[in-house]
């Protein structure tokens, strides 16, 4: 998931769908040698809104967690 687009997860198990928006990452490059290497880049998600409830954090790989 990339902070460029909404998204919509849909759950069958409980008959539910959930909107992501307002994803805003912060990119960390590593830097090797001279050169900044992408090969080695970590993107942090600070905030993220789950039907319009915002959440604000430092989440790793996107971690976003639904309640029903």
């Amino acid at each position: 998931l990339t902070s460029h687009y909404d998204y919509e997860v849909y759950l069958p198990a409980i008959d539910k769908t959930f909107q992501i928006s307002d994803i805003d990452e912060e990119s960390k490059m590593q830097k090797k040698g001279f050169t900044f290497d992408n090969s080695d880049c970590d993107n942090l998600v600070k905030a993220y809104s789950v039907d319009g409830k915002k959440f604000i954090g430092k989440f790793r790989d996107l971690t976003i967690y639904f309640h029903n």
